[in-house]
């Protein structure tokens, strides 16, 4: 299997008139059956993937938002999987993989947490690197085609990490290696999206009220919908070239990164 790195400079430089006529050739035609699982469906992130995957025009998906406690609404289209046992085990992947019923085009890993929150840096590793690739080990069981996953600008799995006290250093070490373990599993295609800061439309942390008054860092719901053109565009792709049966054989795997917020913006742009 050849890999092949796309350039997001590329892709960045895609014009307005270029991608109007993306949505445009899209909307023309029926909008084609998907099925996706969001994971961390209910953070600031898997909330907007979720609801921009339902309201997307150019593809009906069907979405299986998974989560450990109940949250979502009753929708159309919305296949809610509350999981109260989640952990980066194999065991309970298994468990999840049980529920999961027929192949699915994508996977979105948008799973997240703070140092804090997880209790120690041990417990944020095994979150952030142990949950992605125990995901991976799911999608590939459910026949997904291509995958998604939120990193960070900067992110480098080989970054000399002198303390675990240093946060910020382990922070990016640990996010390079969550997207290297989104690279290193069997799927034909992989998007790693690596924003700067982001605003989460949240007001519950001191620091997210003053960034949404001042209206600096990327939106998540732009994140999100950046996250699903790019998805739909490579299932396009992908579809076309070849059936599910004949993904080992499919020759190039594609590996893109979309490293900063304005790239990202750009890529969200195509989101119809």
């Amino acid at each position: 299997m050849v890999w092949r790195l796309m350039s997001t400079l590329a892709l960045g430089a895609l014009s307005s008139s270029a991608a109007s006529s993306i949505v445009a050739e899209c909307a023309a035609k029926e909008a084609p059956q998907r099925r996706a699982i969001v994971f961390g469906a209910t953070g600031a992130t898997g909330q907007q993937v979720v609801k921009n995957l339902l309201n997307s025009k150019r593809s009906s998906w069907e979405v299986t938002a998974v989560s450990r406690r109940p949250f979502f609404n009753d929708t159309a289209g919305l296949v809610p999987l509350v999981v109260d046992n989640l952990g980066s085990k194999s065991a309970e992947v298994v468990s999840v993989t049980a529920l999961l019923k027929g192949n699915y085009d994508a996977v979105f890993v948008c799973t997240g947490t703070t140092r804090g929150a997880a209790g120690s840096a041990d417990a944020f590793v095994d979150v952030e690197v142990g949950l992605t690739r125990q995901w991976m080990r799911v999608g590939a069981d459910v026949g997904v085609l291509h995958t998604a996953v939120v990193s960070a600008q900067h992110a480098n799995k080989d970054l000399w990490v002198p303390s675990t006290l240093l946060h910020p250093l382990l922070y990016l070490r640990t996010l390079g290696q969550k997207q290297q373990a989104v690279i290193e599993a069997e799927f034909p295609s992989c998007s790693i999206f690596q924003p700067g800061m982001l605003n989460r439309l949240q007001g519950d942390r001191l620091w997210e009220n003053v960034v949404n008054y001042m209206g600096i860092g990327l939106r998540v719901d732009h994140l999100a919908r950046a996250m699903i053109a790019d998805a739909e565009d490579k299932l396009e792709t992908l579809n076309a070239s070849f059936s599910r049966e004949e993904r080992d054989d499919a020759g190039e795997k594609v590996i893109e990164f979309f490293g900063g917020n304005v790239n990202i913006e750009v890529v969200a742009r195509r989101y119809a």
